[in-house]
């Protein structure tokens, strides 16, 4: 289901589109209003503590140069598997302008 900021709360689980992969994300604080207003004069919300999933491979490549040597370097791929078990990273996000994706919403206990 798709949702707004506004309806964010802590312990959401969301997809977020970022760099035309998908992430798994989980939400650690609810968002805050900011204090400043966009260009429009709509409010905006501060950055946002999340947590996802990420493997880091790395493939050593190597190649020639025009001395003839070998010379070899490290090319670090990352994926962001779409579970929400083992979130290994936790980082601050901006979600103003974000399109967004409810996945499982933690019930409150009353």
């Amino acid at each position: 289901m798709n949702i707004n900021i506004e309806d964010i709360r802590k312990g959401d689980e969301l997809l977020i589109g970022g760099n035309s992969k998908l992430r798994y994300i989980r939400v650690l604080e609810t968002p805050r209003l900011s204090k400043k207003l966009d260009y429009y004069g709509k409010p905006k919300y501060m950055s946002v503590k999340l947590s996802t999933i990420e493997h880091i491979n790395s493939i050593t490549r190597s190649y020639k140069d025009y001395t003839g040597q070998i010379k070899s370097y490290v090319v670090k791929n990352k994926e962001w598997p779409l579970t929400g078990e083992g979130h290994n990273k936790f980082y601050s996000q901006n979600l103003n302008g974000k399109t967004f994706w409810l996945i499982k919403r933690e019930e409150e206990l009353n």
